[in-house]
């Protein structure tokens, strides 16, 4: 080559790179306004994704499909939600076009708009009319009825918008064609307490909210089932009709409508599970099962009835509800999700992730019974069970000592569809969620039996177009369609062009051995502007990672707290730590949880990627648990941590626990490993966490959500008595995983400053914030005085 044309090649690859470099280094780092500002799809919900197919329903006639975005507004400080409609045609026109020609985005027809302060989404359980000419919905609307979360259609031509319900409570799932001319609703009953307006009572069996605050902690809600006419429009609440009995529990019912609208597929809670499901399933033998069902204490809890679900039939001819069969679902203390799929016929519905009867004519199907869950199709006429395949769906619940079937993995089902061929196909995924190979079955002679695979051409979608949810760990959630028959799948929205001129993070994924009985996986996430030979703060974060789930918060779409991105974009090194399979809540395991954790920071550390002094933790829910363990017991500095909403298992967590449901205190003894008096008082003291805080150096924020009192409360007022750094917020009418801009501004920004100031001593110039800063640093200097209070009392002692 030319020397002057290497040259001149050299110097224009030199600028070329360079002007790269400079305008990704023009880019701000993201921070918190942006996450709250973010588009998000929440129906279907974008975070369901990461554990099964969240697939977007077509309109009956193909022509259309809809969904739901959500972006958090800061000078409102409400939630703005679209009800978005798309033409099928605009969309298989788009995804079949070269990928590069410069082609326009599909139209995106805005039907309703609508801004809130609830904790719920505005339109939600979006379900198509017979003629496709409307959607119906649950709508969370401020400008709309007394009573917010009622059932409301929409029509598709002219976007009129119209309420169909006026109950007296919040509907919690729906389901509506106009060929019934019935619409099917569950809400749960009312739940005042009788007691609020009496000049006294008697406490028996309460908790502790119940008895201080009768007037706000009313009872357990129950669900209730009701059928309605719908010819009438604004429905007074006399017209609707219960079907089946009152059932115990808060669970989200579910319903699924046969598709010639005559019956329909409902969840209901079993109040006591029966002697023969107790003794014959294995998955009802593990402690926790045990100690909800049958180690009731009538002294001290509440009898646990909402722990176990049941497929139900609801025939909406003679508005009658049945069981489906005599076992429980998979479904258990809001447990991994269950499915139920009807064929196009309306006789039969394959259901996901159920216990079968313990009756079989095979002693292998019989045992396979017992211990696993299956996917299988039930015909309405004459309660036949087809088998199609089986799986373990908790590994934790598992029988060592049970028959061996090397054929039926650890997982569970997330999706059942027919091809156009009547194959079935189901979609898998393991124990960490991560999906396995897809499983074909085709009906002979009346039986299910497993083919090894499919040829391409019978592969053919019966849909001609399929839309789901598309995202990974670095790609934001967007849509992208299916074209069944020509095979090409392509991504047809942009929600977040912004973040394109954000210089954002990228995560990878991690995994490794503990030294001493586990594998771990996560996210790692180096600092915006990362630089070799630099070690970084780093703030692990906790409670799960899904390698296709996009990480710009926390787990499961959870802002609680969580902001990895932010934090990222702030200078840290950020680690999104996988809850370890089969984890469950007791000293052994949060022992099992602090190798991890040391057994990360070594590795981080040794790869000189982190300061191994300046490590943060954020827990949220279960995880504040074994966090706090980390804090008192682990030789391992922890310079700083935010809780969010979590339970403590001292003393103040134990008796806050009387009155609620089984195992309520039972449970804070396992986890404890004793109770607070008699031979094993002497271990309580030893392991009761609230005796022993002498030992934090760790500041603390700790956030509550909840009504009523914390567990919590205690380790904040001690760790205050010992001059320890620590706050406490509480944060009114807030969900369990944040939802208003109000409260997520003061969470996940409250991190960012957190582990700002106490792992980089940084602080913002915003004079909003001055007070805050004030007292920080006051903390700061009563750290240092108790570390050398510690030390003169060390020399004390030595002499």
């Amino acid at each position: 080559m030319d020397l002057r044309l290497f040259v001149f090649l050299w110097s224009f690859w030199v600028g070329y790179s360079g002007a790269v470099e400079a305008q990704a280094d023009t880019r701000r780092p993201f921070n918190v306004e942006d996450s709250i500002r973010m588009v998000r799809i929440v129906e279907p919900n974008a975070a369901n994704s990461v554990f099964m197919p969240t697939k977007v329903e077509l309109s009956p006639d193909g022509r259309f499909f809809a969904v739901v975005t959500q972006k958090g507004n800061l000078k409102t400080l409400k939630n703005e939600y679209e009800l978005i409609l798309y033409k099928t045609q605009d969309v298989l026109d788009y995804v079949n076009v070269s990928i590069r020609t410069d082609r326009e985005l599909p139209e995106a027809r805005v039907l309703t708009r609508g801004a809130t302060d609830f904790n719920e989404v505005a339109f939600q359980s979006l379900k198509w009319s017979g003629d496709s000419k409307s959607l119906s919905f649950i709508g969370y609307l401020e400008d709309d009825a007394k009573v917010p979360g009622q059932v409301y259609e929409i029509a598709i031509e002219t976007g009129k918008r119209v309420r169909l319900t006026n109950h007296p409570r919040p509907i919690t799932q729906f389901a509506y064609r106009p060929i019934s001319d019935k619409l099917l609703f569950a809400s749960t009953l009312s739940s005042n307490n009788p007691d609020a307006a009496k000049p006294s009572y008697l406490v028996g069996v309460r908790n502790v909210n119940e008895t201080f605050m009768p007037e706000e902690d009313a009872p357990p809600p129950a669900i209730q089932y009701y059928v309605q006419d719908v010819q009438r429009r604004q429905a007074n609440p006399s017209d609707a009709r219960r079907v089946g009995d009152v059932y115990p529990g808060s669970y989200w019912p579910f319903i699924w409508l046969s598709p010639d609208s005559r019956y329909a597929v409902v969840l209901v809670t079993n109040k006591i599970g029966p002697a023969h499901w107790m003794a014959g399933y294995d998955y009802l033998q593990s402690s926790f099962l045990q100690m909800s069902l049958a180690e009731f204490d009538e002294n001290t809890m509440r009898r646990r009835e909402d722990m176990l679900t049941q497929f139900s039939l609801i025939d909406l001819k003679d508005e009658t509800l049945r069981p489906v069969f005599d076992a429980p679902t998979g479904l258990y203390k809001g447990g991994d999700r269950v499915e139920a799929h009807w064929l196009p016929d309306s006789k039969s519905v394959v259901l996901l992730n159920t216990a079968l009867p313990l009756v079989s004519d095979s002693p292998d199907d019989l045992a396979k019974r017992k211990q696993f869950f299956a996917a299988a199709e039930y015909t309405i006429a004459t309660d036949a069970i087809r088998v199609m395949d089986y799986f373990t769906l908790f590994k934790s619940l598992r029988n060592p000592d049970a028959p061996s079937f090397p054929d039926v993995p650890g997982g569970h089902f997330t999706d059942f569809s027919l091809l156009a061929d009547g194959t079935a196909r189901l979609e898998v995924v393991d124990d960490r969620r991560d999906a396995l190979p897809t499983r074909y079955f085709r009906k002979v002679d009346g039986v299910w039996r497993a083919i090894a695979s499919v040829d391409d051409a019978e592969t053919i979608s019966a849909d001609l177009l399929t839309v789901s949810v598309h995202q990974d760990v670095n790609t934001p959630p967007e849509l992208a369609a299916h074209d069944g028959l020509t095979g090409a799948r392509k991504v047809f929205t942009d929600f977040n062009p912004e973040l394109r001129d954000l210089s954002m993070a990228k995560t990878e994924v991690v995994t490794w051995y503990d030294g001493h009985v586990r594998d771990w996986r996560g996210g790692l996430m180096r600092p915006v502007g990362y630089e070799e030979g630099i070690k970084y703060p780093l703030v692990i974060q906790t409670h799960g990672f899904f390698p296709k789930e996009y990480l710009v918060d926390g787990p499961f779409g959870v802002s609680s707290a969580y902001a990895a991105q932010a934090l990222a974009g702030k200078g840290f090194v950020v680690f999104q730590l996988e809850d370890p399979v089969g984890y469950s809540q007791d000293l052994e395991q949060f022992m099992a949880y602090r190798h991890g954790l040391e057994s990360l920071i070594d590795l981080l550390s040794e790869q000189g990627l982190i300061d191994r002094e300046k490590v943060g933790l954020i827990a949220w829910s279960a995880t504040g648990a074994p966090v706090q363990n980390m804090m008192i017991n682990s030789d391992y500095p922890i310079a700083a941590a935010v809780v969010a909403d979590s339970y403590n298992y001292g003393l103040l967590g134990y008796v806050g626990q009387f009155g609620y449901k089984a195992p309520a205190m039972a449970y804070m003894e396992k986890m404890i490993g004793a109770e607070p008096w008699g031979e094993r008082l002497p271990l309580w003291v030893a392991r009761n966490p609230e005796l022993h805080l002498d030992k934090v150096k760790t500041p603390l924020r700790y956030e509550q959500y909840e009504k009523g009192l914390s567990g919590w409360w205690s380790i904040y007022t001690l760790l205050k008595r010992q001059q320890k750094p620590v706050e406490y917020y509480v944060f009114n009418d807030a969900a369990h995983g944040l939802v208003k801009p109000s409260h997520r501004l003061t969470s996940q920004q409250g991190t960012v400053d957190w582990f700002s100031f106490w792992l980089k001593g940084e602080e913002d110039p915003n004079s909003d914030k001055a007070d805050q800063y004030v007292r920080w640093r006051k903390f700061k200097e009563q750290q240092k005085a108790s570390v050398l209070n510690a030390l003169k009392a060390r020399g004390r002692a030595a002499h």
